[in-house]
């Protein structure tokens, strides 16, 4: 079940940079997926961990 964020008030806390953040990394990841495919599967591994860990360092770092 996901968590969901709310205020004081009852109303559902929506973060757009987090959004934005998942979709960049995302693509980040699926960019390293490719590259693996098509040429170095080192260089492809290495973006894929680049991705992986702008989302894991936005987690730790999101206080909202």
């Amino acid at each position: 079940m996901p968590i969901v964020r709310v205020d004081d008030t009852g109303k559902k806390l929506i973060n757009k940079k987090a959004k934005l953040v998942a979709y960049v990394s995302s693509g980040i990841v699926v960019i390293g997926v490719l590259a693996s495919f098509s040429s170095d599967p080192i260089t492809g591994l290495y973006i894929m961990a680049m991705g992986n860990s702008l989302a894991s360092i936005w987690n730790l770092s999101d206080n909202s």
